[in-house]
């Protein structure tokens, strides 16, 4: 529908998402992102992956969002932004996945967002590691692990 959801970024969503399944997990496979501010996607993409610690990640839950509602939310843990070294002889262990256009390869451990904590919150001790792989022609990937 195209509504603006929990985060209006003031630009509209370019294809509505898949329907939740019964884990309540959503999978939208080709889903197109929007750039706000007027660089280009490849633009954006390459000034993260060259200047990656200017950058974080930003981990957004229910809790914390109804927290803030109707107001901004802060997120309930962040981090900034590494770039993963490519594999060397005397660090094997690395490997990059081959892709067309120009990916970055990052990741982040991201930390409670000292914004969360107040009174009884449940999730005011939450850390996360986060694995993401950018492109310059507009494909993501990001895991994220809550703990």
């Amino acid at each position: 529908d195209n509504s603006p959801g929990l985060m209006d970024i003031g630009t509209p969503y370019a294809a509505t998402c898949g329907a939740a399944d019964s884990h309540g997990k959503s999978v939208t496979h080709g889903m197109a992102g929007v750039v706000v501010g007027g660089a280009s996607l490849a633009e954006v993409v390459h000034n993260i992956g060259t200047n990656p610690t200017k950058f974080y990640f930003n981990i957004y839950t229910s809790l914390s969002r109804m927290h803030y509602y109707p107001g901004v939310d802060q997120g309930v843990a962040r981090g900034t932004l590494h770039v993963v070294p490519p594999a060397t002889p005397d660090n094997p262990e690395v490997t990059l996945t081959p892709s067309p256009g120009t990916c970055f390869n990052m990741f982040s451990q991201l930390v409670t967002n000292e914004l969360q904590q107040y009174e009884d919150n449940r999730e005011a001790d939450v850390s996360a590691y986060v694995d993401v792989k950018l492109c310059t022609n507009g494909t993501m990937r990001a895991f994220a692990t809550l703990f």
